[in-house]
């Protein structure tokens, strides 16, 4: 079954009304920009109040009307001001009018090290704060944090756990401009504004090479005749036009998109990412390398991009005219200085010690002769389409939820990967499993204890292999096993997202592209009546399992869907004992799941990652579940899946055991014991054996004396014919209503 439901916690969340929290003076506080130097430019007095209004009213966003042309929209939750029409974003502030200091907001770890929160987050808190918000909430990399500003506290709102803040000044205000005219700025920087600051020895100044001279060399002019060097610093804009014209796309960067394709030579295609993330000196950088041949003629130029993650950085751009083999010299060399491997030879690529790593890229359906937006660009992908579908208007609402691009993009955007150097789609299986290969190298060094050189450079092998974007900040050592597991989770999550972009960009000529997103699921769908009696089964289950400690938000009933999954039934193994659980995922894993189940983690997954170890994860607490839905305000529905699972005799546990997949002979389950559970003289049990967990959620007395005991029930199971998708599966979507509670009850891990 799955549910859909919606939630109330938020990206950023706030706990008070406008009309409760203290009034703030007119001209008490100011907004401000920032430019392309770094410097913060005040907004217009007219944008700031429509600012103020709409934070004050807790609003996720507010468009300004600064002219009929500019009209750029503040994201709060990022703090953000994104130009609409190319997708380029700045940041904002908010400061208490007069301030000399800007703060810097910190967590405090077990060791009573202060981290710094990212500067998204200090800016937000630093507005909450300067607004008088007694709490509010972050989304930080896929979990859930309360910020108590009275008692600097951040809560964990899935754990309860609970760490101190602290606010502190760090700069002078000295840049910020008083121009009232300062806010309709929002055109793209000049390509000779401030550096990037990255000194990266790689280009030094601009690359040009005489239409005379066979050599590469550099000079100081920032342009020659036949080749242009650029030196920008803006973010990649997240909304761009990729050129796709045979395997692989021309970089949306390169002035020559539009003119030229991707040079290929039998199954040699001149393309290259490469990428190098060095903690230790704050590296996280790209380097970007095509061949490209005219559209009309036999041109060649070699164009060149670098940078750190996430900005355009610069790039070069060598003329070879006719000369192919010239053309071909400049492109192994470049990645051959790079690398210090040879392109000939790159099926045997070995990373080599401080140089860059190769990105596998998969140019599986990249043959299409033809101009595409990027996924990016489009609000969500085919199965949104809005021509007239055969099917019923509440599964077209299923497909356009699970299978739109942008909110994809938006998951493992916040989960910090960098979609703009890898797009979606184009990172290969191999990548994916050198990423699992990375965090089990973690791992190892977090269990063994070995905190210096060894993580650090388990962590470097990590972050080369899946581009994530820090801005300017260090790219964080992954200390903990929980932060290796949100590393894990974004894999299966880019694991998942192959699947569900190979299904929606099926080339199969079907009219209506909804219908062929569904019939590619080979799941047939089915929408409950909500006067059916399992429907209100359902939403009994929904209600009576949310738990307590999980009070941030309340659930209701949108849809139910009937799931009946190919060949599931035939393969269906009962053991006996079976029960209807709960198993929540992002929105960007649902296409990937309908396709091909419920599937355990690949062999490349470590399993130290999961506490029970590599199986499919079940609980009897609907709000358990939800959480991993990792719903928001601005994006409150969420899908849960309630299955049929023959869970046999399941082996008890009151601690996590990484090796519990190896079941002793007779056992069929894992289930890890939790101090609160549903009531089982309420348990209902359907009419093909199926037990349903109908009691209120009581105190079951279970108490590990060895150390943590779990909040709830967890039940795994390791065999994917354990679950069954024929019976009725609800699929509920449920809206996101704020309980406006001050305090968080959960004291616990979930």
């Amino acid at each position: 079954m799955l549910l859909k439901h919606t939630k109330r916690h938020q990206l950023v969340t706030r706990s008070n009304s406008a009309s409760k929290r203290p009034k703030i003076s007119a001209g008490e506080v100011i907004w401000q920009w920032e430019d392309d130097g770094g410097k913060w430019q005040n907004f217009s007095d007219d944008c700031c109040v429509e600012i103020d209004n709409a934070f004050s009213k807790s609003k996720s966003e507010v468009q300004l009307n600064i002219s009929p042309v500019a009209k750029p929209v503040i994201i709060f939750s990022r703090m953000v001001q994104r130009n609409k029409t190319t997708g380029r974003e700045r940041s904002v502030r908010c400061q208490k009018f007069g301030s000399d200091y800007t703060y810097k907001w910190e967590w405090i770890g077990d060791d009573g090290t202060a981290v710094e929160y990212d500067s998204e987050c200090s800016r937000y808190l630093e507005a909450c704060h300067i607004y008088n918000e007694s709490m509010t909430e972050l989304n930080i990399n896929g979990t859930n944090y309360t910020i108590h500003f009275k008692r600097l506290k951040q809560v964990n709102v899935r754990s309860g756990h609970s760490r101190k803040i602290k606010r502190t000044e760090y700069q002078s205000n000295s840049g910020a401009s008083s121009s009232n005219n300062a806010a309709a700025s929002n055109t793209a920087a000049t390509t000779d504004s401030v550096s990037d600051n990255i000194q990266e020895g790689d280009e030094t100044a601009s690359s040009s090479e005489s239409s005379n001279n066979e050599n590469v060399t550099k000079v100081k002019a920032k342009s020659s005749t036949n080749n242009v060097k650029t030196d920008a610093t803006d973010n990649i804009s997240s909304v761009q036009t990729i050129i796709k014209k045979g395997k692989a796309p021309v970089d949306p960067e390169c002035s020559l998109k539009s003119s030229c394709h991707v040079y290929v030579e039998d199954d040699d295609i001149y393309n290259v990412m490469l990428n190098q993330t060095n903690i230790e000196f704050n590296n996280n950088k790209y380097y970007a390398i095509q061949l490209l041949e005219d559209d009309n003629a036999k041109h060649f130029h070699v164009w060149t991009r670098w940078g750190r993650v996430g900005k355009k950085g610069h790039s070069s751009t060598f003329a070879c005219g006719s000369d192919l083999d010239k053309a071909k010299s400049i492109f192994e060399q470049k990645f051959s200085d790079k690398t210090r491997n040879n392109w000939s030879d790159r099926e045997n690529f070995e990373k080599v010690r401080g140089k860059y790593d190769l990105v596998a890229i998969d140019y599986s359906g990249n043959d299409a002769e033809n101009v595409e937006e990027s996924p990016s660009q489009t609000s969500s992908s085919a199965a949104s389409s809005q021509q007239q579908s055969k099917l019923e208007k509440s599964i077209q609402s299923l497909l356009e939820l699970i299978g739109n691009v942008q909110k994809m993009e938006e998951v493992v955007m916040e989960m910090k990967y960098d979609i703009k150097k890898s797009p979606l789609g184009k990172l290969s299986k191999e990548q994916i499993q050198a990423g699992y290969q990375a965090v089990r190298d973690i791992l190892d060094c977090i269990n063994n204890n070995d905190t210096g050189k060894n993580l650090v450079q388990a962590c470097n092998r990590f972050y080369t292999r899946i581009p994530h974007n820090f801005g300017m900040r260090t790219p964080p050592v992954i200390r903990t096993k929980a932060e290796a597991k949100m590393k894990l989770d974004l894999l299966n999550t880019l694991a998942d997202i192959e699947v569900a972009l190979k299904t929606i960009n099926d080339k199969s000529q079907d009219e209506d592209p909804m219908y062929k997103l569904y019939k590619s699921l080979k799941c047939e769908i089915k929408s409950m009546d909500k006067n059916n009696d399992t429907y209100k089964i359902i939403d009994k289950y929904l209600q009576i399992t949310h738990a307590k400690t999980h009070n941030g938000y309340t659930m209701s009933i949108l849809d139910i869907y009937e799931l009946d999954k190919d060949k599931e039934e035939e393969n269906f193994k009962d053991s006996d004992n079976r029960m209807l659980l709960w198993h929540g995922s992002r929105l960007a894993n649902w296409i990937g799941i309908l396709t091909k189940g419920l599937r355990i983690a690949p062999p490349d997954a470590p399993s130290t990652g999961y506490m029970f170890g590599k199986g499919i994860y079940f609980a009897d607490i609907s709000s358990k579940s939800a959480n991993y839905c990792f719903a928001t305000r601005s994006n409150n529905v969420g899908l849960v899946l309630l299955c049929d699972v023959s869970l046999g005799k399941s082996r008890e546990l009151l601690a996590a055991d990484y090796d519990a997949d190896q079941l002793p002979v007779g056992y069929h389950s894992t289930k890890g014991l939790g101090r609160s559970a549903p009531n089982a003289t309420s348990n209902t049990t359907l009419s093909n054996g199926v037990v349903v967990p109908l009691g209120k959620v009581m105190n079951t007395g279970v108490n590990n004396p060895g150390g943590y005991t779990l909040n709830y029930n967890e039940y795994v199971v390791y065999n994917t014919n354990q679950v069954n998708f024929v019976v009725p599966q609800n699929l509920i979507r449920c809206l996101q209503h704020k309980s406006g509670q001050d305090e968080i009850l959960g004291q616990d891990k979930i």
